[in-house]
């Protein structure tokens, strides 16, 4: 029942408590409202009589910003509008602004609430949800592609170490240099191995931070490109996470195949080489002694007699020779 200009003044108090309460900060000696948004944005407080008009929609911008759905967008909409109203005001002028166009400013809040809407509609951020995950899930397949190589050259490496080692011959020349190979490559892969968890750190923190900022625009759990997508995108990255971890604990393998057969390993028989060491002595004993080894058989022998014919008949001296007739 009270007369106009109170109910008006009544509507003017209650717009600057609803300004108030999503103002970035008060002064405390002057009262003076603070937004840090695109620009910085003053509003003192203070008005005119002739700035109370029944004109103020204090209930429609109240309804704007207490609606729960979709809070932190509203409240960003909300500084984002206030900022461009009162981008011509000083701060003394700028509540009585407010008051004056109270229904254009509620009607940009509308405005502005319908073209984030129509920016971030599920569809649209469906398209954009999937649009991550394959950009994400692309480089973590490069990750894994990577592991897959650098795993590969695990069982290589431990064939090369172990084929050359002297099984139980201890401390060679030869054995050092595998043992120090060995551990050379089983460090490079653990280095390997912390880089590429440093990597997979990254990613993960992408993929959450990627998916809550879906979340909060509004596309919901059920999405399948959140319920389905990104779910296998985290399971992904967890395997990877444990297959970089196995390959940098078997790249050790080699080192440990090579100090065991070094110390422990049974050494190779030498009878392969038996036959060719006598020969090879025997030779020289031949060589030193020919009477010790002769090349005919010993023992007693008979005399070989060996009857050649003559080239031409005996004749007695008187015999002569009778020419045959032509």
């Amino acid at each position: 029942n009270a007369i106009p200009e109170v109910r008006h003044y009544h509507d003017a108090i209650r717009l600057w408590g609803i300004i108030a309460k999503q103002a970035e900060h008060i002064d405390d000696t002057t009262g003076t409202l603070m937004f840090f948004g695109i620009r910085r944005t003053e509003i003192a407080p203070g008005f005119a009589v002739e700035d109370l008009n029944a004109g103020i929609v204090a209930e429609a911008i109240d309804s704007f910003v207490s609606e729960s759905d979709r809070k932190a967008t509203r409240e960003q909409i909300f500084a984002s509008v206030l900022s461009d109203f009162l981008r011509d005001q000083g701060k003394v002028a700028a509540f009585s602004s407010i008051l004056r166009g109270s229904d254009r400013f509620a009607r940009r809040l509308k405005e502005g609430l319908a073209i984030y809407l129509a920016e971030h509609s599920p569809e649209k951020l469906a398209e954009e949800a999937n649009a991550a995950a394959l950009s994400l899930s692309e480089k973590l397949e490069a990750i894994i592609s990577g592991l897959e190589t650098k795993s590969l050259a695990i069982p290589v490496a431990l064939l090369l170490a172990v084929k050359d080692v002297a099984p139980g011959a201890g401390v060679t020349a030869l054995n050092t240099i595998l043992v120090i190979a060995a551990a050379t490559y089983g460090l490079t892969m653990t280095l390997v191995h912390r880089s590429q968890l440093a990597l997979l750190d990254v990613l993960r923190t992408t993929l959450l931070n990627t998916e809550k900022e879906f979340e909060s625009k509004g596309l919901d759990n059920s999405n399948p490109v959140l319920n389905t997508s990104f779910k296998s995108l985290k399971r992904r990255s967890a395997a990877a996470r444990v297959g970089s971890f196995s390959m940098c604990v078997a790249s050790w393998a080699p080192l440990l195949c090579v100090i065991w057969a070094v110390w422990f390993g049974t050494p190779k028989p030498a009878a392969a080489e038996a036959p060719q060491t006598q020969m090879r002595a025997t030779q020289t004993n031949r060589n030193s002694s020919p009477a010790a080894y002769p090349l005919t058989p010993q023992g007693p022998t008979e005399p070989i007699r060996i009857t050649v014919p003559p080239l031409f008949p005996e004749t007695s001296d008187d015999a002569t020779v009778t020419k045959p007739s032509s």
